[in-house]
């Protein structure tokens, strides 16, 4: 998976998703926070349930 996917990916996920990938980001270290940001947010949108149940209330 190639990083401009991974970026792509945060645009169609819910808000609260990246919100709380966001959250442990300062916690990791500087250098490599945005690749670890960009590959969980790469493996949620690749890995995610379309329509889970209560989605709608989150969004």
């Amino acid at each position: 998976m190639a990083i401009s996917e991974l970026t792509d990916a945060v645009a169609d996920l819910p808000r609260a998703v990246v919100e709380t990938v966001d959250r442990p980001i300062p916690f990791i270290q500087p250098e490599t926070r945005e690749t670890v940001r960009n590959q969980v947010l790469g493996i949620i949108h690749e890995y995610r349930i379309e329509n889970p149940p209560g989605a709608a209330e989150q969004d």
